[in-house]
């Protein structure tokens, strides 16, 4: 890949949350108890073979592409 090509992203899951409005997401997820939200992964990628034991497991990163996000700049540049 060249510096004119962007890699190419595929979905492997997708987050469910109880909130009507995307705006209406908490920022920390402590400061919603109670309302928990979910992540579904795609079947037929072979997930079901490295996520049978996450029971228990209190927490876990997970890195995301906000894709819908065509506003924010941040504020400084390195």
């Amino acid at each position: 890949m060249n510096a004119q090509q962007s890699p190419t992203l595929r979905p492997i899951g997708y987050f469910r949350g109880n909130a009507d409005y995307k705006y209406a997401v908490p920022r920390q997820g402590v400061m919603n108890p109670g309302r928990p939200g979910a992540i579904e992964l795609l079947p037929g990628m072979g997930f079901e073979l490295v996520t049978p034991d996450l029971e228990g497991i209190e927490r876990l990163w997970v890195i995301s592409h906000f894709h819908e996000n065509t506003t924010w700049q941040p504020p400084a540049r390195p």
